[in-house]
């Protein structure tokens, strides 16, 4: 693959400099920003929304940086920063926002684990015509692999009706993966602060397996097409205890 272009995120409007962080700077001289920008969707009008997550625990005091959704025109500047409600600042862990989708006029995003004295992540949703959050718990897997670790979440995306397909993960990789799957939740009807009902609708193990080598460890990346087809990728973590080998798959239509 070969990258033709690409667009620069840029704060010239100065949105970031009010965003609640007491040592982390988001902005460089020439407007340029230091985001971890974990999920990305496009709206309907061709602008993009971008999940950035946070840093640090506040347990710990060592919150450097918020999670954040940008509002990111095409040609790379910033015209919104959606942030999270105070009480859940509060209590930021370092797994925070992970991926992000529109879908009719509301943003939903999805948080990698359980934060402060939770048992289970959060599924945000963001009302963009009120600018009102509601949350969703989402019920993980417990984890299963012979070393451990802990399962998360990673991409969401929408499949009309208030339906969306979710990536589920744990944090091994090799013989020691065991988790890799695609579920569907409905938020349709849903009251807020309620635990949402998954259904398994793919293993991906099997099929990341199909290729040859070792089983990867992040599937971050989850994206449907207009006729339904599932492509899935992977964070390949460069070479930091890992391979670095990216795996782009169609997986077909799953629902």
């Amino acid at each position: 693959s070969i990258i033709e272009e690409e667009i620069r995120i840029m704060d010239t409007n100065g949105l970031l400099n009010g965003t609640n962080s007491s040592t982390h700077s988001y902005v460089n001289d020439d407007s340029s920003v230091n985001i971890d920008s974990e999920g990305i969707a496009m709206d309907d009008d061709g602008n993009f929304w971008i999940a950035s997550e946070g840093a640090g625990n506040a347990e710990d005091g060592d919150v450097t940086s918020v999670n954040m959704l940008l509002h990111v025109t095409p040609d790379g500047t910033i015209v919104n920063v959606i942030t999270l409600p105070e009480a859940l600042n509060d209590i930021q862990s370092e797994y925070g926002f992970q991926g992000v989708t529109y879908h009719q006029d509301k943003l939903v995003v999805t948080m990698q684990r359980a934060w402060g004295n939770e048992t289970e992540p959060r599924i945000g949703v963001y009302h963009l015509l009120t600018n009102e959050w509601e949350f969703f718990y989402y019920p993980l897997e417990t984890p299963r692999s012979q070393n451990g670790g802990w399962v998360g979440l990673s991409d969401i995306a929408p499949i009309g009706n208030d339906q969306y397909l979710v990536l589920e993960n744990d944090d091994q990789a090799g013989p020691d993966g065991v988790i890799k799957i695609v579920t569907l939740i409905d938020l349709g009807g849903m009251e807020a602060g309620g635990t949402l009902v998954k259904t398994e609708v793919m293993d991906l193990v099997p099929e990341l397996l199909s290729h040859g080598g070792l089983l990867i460890k992040s599937v971050e990346g989850l994206a449907v097409t207009e006729e339904g087809d599932v492509w899935v990728v992977n964070d390949n973590m460069g070479t930091d205890d890992n391979s670095g080998e990216t795996q782009l798959m169609e997986l077909g239509c799953l629902f």
